[in-house]
Protein backbone atom coordinates (compact mmCIF):
# COMPACT_ATOMS: atom_id res chain seq x y z
CA UNK A 1 0.00 0.00 0.00
CA UNK A 2 1.54 3.21 -1.19
CA UNK A 3 -0.42 5.86 0.67
CA UNK A 4 -1.79 6.43 4.14
CA UNK A 5 -5.27 6.66 2.61
CA UNK A 6 -4.87 3.12 1.23
CA UNK A 7 -3.75 1.88 4.63
CA UNK A 8 -6.63 3.61 6.43
CA UNK A 9 -9.13 2.10 4.02
CA UNK A 10 -7.61 -1.35 4.47
CA UNK A 11 -7.76 -1.16 8.27
CA UNK A 12 -11.28 0.29 8.13
CA UNK A 13 -12.41 -2.66 6.02
CA UNK A 14 -10.92 -5.08 8.54
CA UNK A 15 -12.78 -3.52 11.44
CA UNK A 16 -15.83 -2.09 9.71
CA UNK A 17 -19.28 -3.14 10.78
CA UNK A 18 -21.75 -3.04 13.65
CA UNK A 19 -19.44 -4.89 16.02
CA UNK A 20 -16.71 -2.26 15.67
CA UNK A 21 -19.23 0.55 16.03
CA UNK A 22 -20.67 -1.09 19.15
CA UNK A 23 -17.25 -1.62 20.71
CA UNK A 24 -16.36 2.00 19.97
CA UNK A 25 -19.44 3.23 21.79
CA UNK A 26 -18.85 0.99 24.80
CA UNK A 27 -15.29 2.19 25.30
CA UNK A 28 -16.05 5.75 24.27
CA UNK A 29 -19.35 6.86 25.76
CA UNK A 30 -20.80 10.17 24.70
CA UNK A 31 -18.80 13.03 26.17
CA UNK A 32 -21.74 15.42 26.06
CA UNK A 33 -23.81 15.52 29.20
CA UNK A 34 -27.55 15.70 28.84
CA UNK A 35 -28.72 19.24 29.41
CA UNK A 36 -32.13 20.73 29.96
CA UNK A 37 -33.91 21.72 26.74
CA UNK A 38 -33.71 25.44 25.99
CA UNK A 39 -37.24 25.73 24.69
CA UNK A 40 -35.95 26.76 21.27
CA UNK A 41 -37.45 23.80 19.44
CA UNK A 42 -35.20 23.82 16.40
CA UNK A 43 -32.04 24.30 18.50
CA UNK A 44 -32.96 21.45 20.84
CA UNK A 45 -33.99 19.14 18.00
CA UNK A 46 -30.84 19.86 15.95
CA UNK A 47 -28.60 19.37 18.96
CA UNK A 48 -30.26 16.00 19.58
CA UNK A 49 -29.62 15.02 15.96
CA UNK A 50 -25.98 16.06 16.24
CA UNK A 51 -25.58 13.91 19.34
CA UNK A 52 -27.28 10.93 17.67
CA UNK A 53 -25.03 11.34 14.63
CA UNK A 54 -21.98 11.42 16.89
CA UNK A 55 -23.01 8.23 18.67
CA UNK A 56 -23.57 6.42 15.36
CA UNK A 57 -20.50 7.77 13.52
CA UNK A 58 -17.49 5.60 12.76
CA UNK A 59 -15.88 7.22 9.70
CA UNK A 60 -14.34 10.56 8.81
CA UNK A 61 -17.33 11.53 6.68
CA UNK A 62 -19.76 10.73 9.48
CA UNK A 63 -17.73 12.81 11.95
CA UNK A 64 -17.74 15.66 9.43
CA UNK A 65 -21.54 15.48 9.47
CA UNK A 66 -21.38 16.16 13.23
CA UNK A 67 -19.64 19.43 12.35
CA UNK A 68 -22.32 20.25 9.78
CA UNK A 69 -25.10 19.57 12.30
CA UNK A 70 -23.33 21.61 14.98
CA UNK A 71 -23.06 24.49 12.53
CA UNK A 72 -26.79 24.18 11.87
CA UNK A 73 -27.44 24.24 15.63
CA UNK A 74 -25.50 27.49 15.91
CA UNK A 75 -27.35 29.01 12.93
CA UNK A 76 -30.66 28.10 14.58
CA UNK A 77 -29.39 29.54 17.85
CA UNK A 78 -28.52 32.81 16.16
CA UNK A 79 -31.95 32.93 14.53
CA UNK A 80 -33.62 32.24 17.88
CA UNK A 81 -32.04 35.19 19.69
CA UNK A 82 -31.23 37.74 17.00
CA UNK A 83 -33.67 40.53 16.16
CA UNK A 84 -32.46 42.98 13.49
CA UNK A 85 -34.60 45.82 14.84
CA UNK A 86 -33.19 45.50 18.37
CA UNK A 87 -29.65 44.34 17.60
CA UNK A 88 -28.99 46.13 14.30
CA UNK A 89 -28.89 44.78 10.78
CA UNK A 90 -25.15 45.38 10.26
CA UNK A 91 -22.07 44.27 12.14
CA UNK A 92 -19.33 46.55 13.47
CA UNK A 93 -17.69 46.68 10.00
CA UNK A 94 -20.93 47.69 8.28
CA UNK A 95 -21.55 44.26 6.75
CA UNK A 96 -25.23 43.35 6.50
CA UNK A 97 -26.14 40.44 8.76
CA UNK A 98 -27.61 37.57 6.73
CA UNK A 99 -30.43 35.31 7.84
CA UNK A 100 -28.08 32.31 8.19
CA UNK A 101 -24.99 34.16 9.44
CA UNK A 102 -24.70 32.61 12.90
CA UNK A 103 -21.47 34.42 13.72
CA UNK A 104 -22.79 37.92 13.01
CA UNK A 105 -26.22 37.24 14.49
CA UNK A 106 -24.82 35.86 17.74
CA UNK A 107 -22.20 38.60 17.98
CA UNK A 108 -24.78 41.36 17.42
CA UNK A 109 -26.97 39.78 20.10
CA UNK A 110 -24.04 39.30 22.48
CA UNK A 111 -22.81 42.88 22.02
CA UNK A 112 -26.33 44.02 22.89
CA UNK A 113 -26.76 41.66 25.87
CA UNK A 114 -23.19 41.61 27.20
CA UNK A 115 -21.44 44.79 25.99
CA UNK A 116 -17.93 45.89 26.77
CA UNK A 117 -14.49 44.42 27.24
CA UNK A 118 -15.48 42.69 30.47
CA UNK A 119 -17.44 40.16 28.42
CA UNK A 120 -14.93 39.43 25.66
CA UNK A 121 -14.30 35.89 26.96
CA UNK A 122 -17.96 35.03 26.53
CA UNK A 123 -17.87 36.25 22.93
CA UNK A 124 -14.62 34.31 22.38
CA UNK A 125 -16.29 31.14 23.66
CA UNK A 126 -19.13 31.48 21.15
CA UNK A 127 -16.70 32.35 18.33
CA UNK A 128 -14.57 29.30 19.11
CA UNK A 129 -17.58 26.97 18.96
CA UNK A 130 -18.56 28.37 15.55
CA UNK A 131 -14.99 28.09 14.26
CA UNK A 132 -14.70 24.51 15.49
CA UNK A 133 -17.97 23.45 13.81
CA UNK A 134 -16.91 24.96 10.49
CA UNK A 135 -13.44 23.41 10.80
CA UNK A 136 -14.81 19.93 11.54
CA UNK A 137 -17.35 20.14 8.74
CA UNK A 138 -14.57 20.73 6.19
CA UNK A 139 -11.85 18.55 7.69
CA UNK A 140 -11.39 15.49 5.50
CA UNK A 141 -9.42 13.77 8.24
CA UNK A 142 -12.08 14.31 10.91
CA UNK A 143 -11.73 12.19 14.04
CA UNK A 144 -14.05 11.01 16.76
CA UNK A 145 -12.17 13.16 19.25
CA UNK A 146 -12.59 16.31 17.18
CA UNK A 147 -16.29 15.52 16.68
CA UNK A 148 -16.68 15.06 20.44
CA UNK A 149 -14.97 18.37 21.12
CA UNK A 150 -17.14 20.12 18.53
CA UNK A 151 -20.33 18.66 19.97
CA UNK A 152 -19.34 19.67 23.49
CA UNK A 153 -18.39 23.19 22.38
CA UNK A 154 -21.69 23.59 20.53
CA UNK A 155 -23.71 22.26 23.45
CA UNK A 156 -21.85 24.57 25.80
CA UNK A 157 -22.41 27.58 23.52
CA UNK A 158 -26.13 26.81 23.45
CA UNK A 159 -26.17 26.65 27.25
CA UNK A 160 -24.24 29.93 27.57
CA UNK A 161 -26.66 31.73 25.26
CA UNK A 162 -29.65 30.17 27.07
CA UNK A 163 -28.29 31.38 30.42
CA UNK A 164 -27.79 34.91 29.10
CA UNK A 165 -31.28 34.85 27.54
CA UNK A 166 -32.78 33.68 30.84
CA UNK A 167 -33.93 30.34 29.48
CA UNK A 168 -33.46 26.87 30.89
CA UNK A 169 -30.55 24.84 29.55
Amino acid sequence: MDTYADRRNYVRQLFNGPVAAGVGRVHNPSPVADREPTGWERVDRSLGKAKAQFLAASTEEEWQVVGLLCREVLISLGQAVYDATAHGDKDETGTKIGSTDARRQLFAWLHYQMPGGDNKEIRAHIKASIDLAVHLQHRRTATRQLAALCLEATSSAVSVVAIIAGRPG
